[in-house]
């Protein structure tokens, strides 16, 4: 039994997202957490937590969305309605991103001076700041996106003690995911197709040695396609060879690994 823990059903382009809901529950035997990015898609995320059993759905809006909306207090209690309803299990994609916080949709890097980009980073920490304030308040996890910002997460974390998270599609090495565990022993750190890569000698390093009780799996759908499907759309159910992965680096036999990665998914989300 698998649980593909962060995955976004809603941005296929080669597959609807009803095929792709309907292939899971006529072939599959697993779980999903359908993450959403903004405040549009929040409802119909839930809708279909609500409409597929085996489906969860997450609330927040990502680092890179928040200039947006001008009003945090407000978006505050908006997102603390939504997250009345059960199939909430999670807070979402909170976090800093510091690639994309100086480039456009084109990958561009834009001319902005330091004193401009140094700005941006303290907003998009208010924000990280805010949501899991709001996560501790509702008794949820935060799941932690964190691209080229690895001392500041861990800074922030720390500075308002919160150990109830998941680090997202993890990229860095075993020194900084040991880190984050002397900081928080229970957190959970999520393996993506990443690991599946060829390159990706330093993210299989962690998965090979962190303890096995840390661990979840992902696709992030649909991207981050695993080997032997890279160059592909992803889809979910994807999440297998993320597994298959996984189990060809540790020690442990396939049993005992699914068993307590599908035991950690649930524990994590309160399922």
């Amino acid at each position: 039994m698998f649980f593909d823990t962060h995955c976004h059903t809603y941005l296929s382009k080669q597959k609807s997202e009803t095929e792709i809901l309907e292939e899971i529950k006529e072939k599959w035997n697993f779980y999903i957490a359908n993450i959403w990015v903004d405040l549009k898609i929040s409802q119909h995320c839930i809708d279909i937590a609500q409409k597929y059993d085996f489906a969860y759905a997450t609330i927040w809006i990502h680092p890179c969305d928040i200039w947006q909306y001008d009003d945090l207090d407000d978006t505050m209690i908006k997102l603390e309605d939504l997250a009345e309803n059960k199939k909430v299990v999670a807070v979402w994609e909170c976090g800093l991103d510091y690639y994309w916080i100086a480039r456009n949709d084109n990958w561009e890097i834009l001319e902005i001076s330091q004193k401009e980009l140094e700005a941006k980073k303290l907003i998009q920490k208010k924000w990280f700041i805010a949501q899991i304030e709001l996560a501790r308040k509702l008794n949820l996890p935060v799941i932690v996106h964190n691209r080229e910002a690895w001392n500041d997460i861990i800074d922030i974390l720390k500075e308002v003690n919160y150990t109830n998270f998941i680090l997202h599609c993890y990229s860095e090495n075993l020194e900084y995911a040991n880190n984050l565990l002397s900081f928080a022993p229970n957190c959970k750190i999520s393996f993506s197709g990443i690991l599946t890569f060829n390159s990706a000698k330093s993210i299989q390093e962690a998965a090979k040695n962190i303890p096995l009780k840390n661990i979840l799996i992902e696709t992030d759908a649909p991207y981050l396609t695993p080997t032997p499907f890279r160059g592909q759309e992803n889809y979910p159910y994807y999440v297998e060879n993320v597994f298959n992965k996984l189990c060809d680096l540790r020690n442990e036999s396939f049993d005992e690994i699914e068993k307590v990665v599908w035991e950690n998914s649930l524990s994590i989300y309160g399922i």
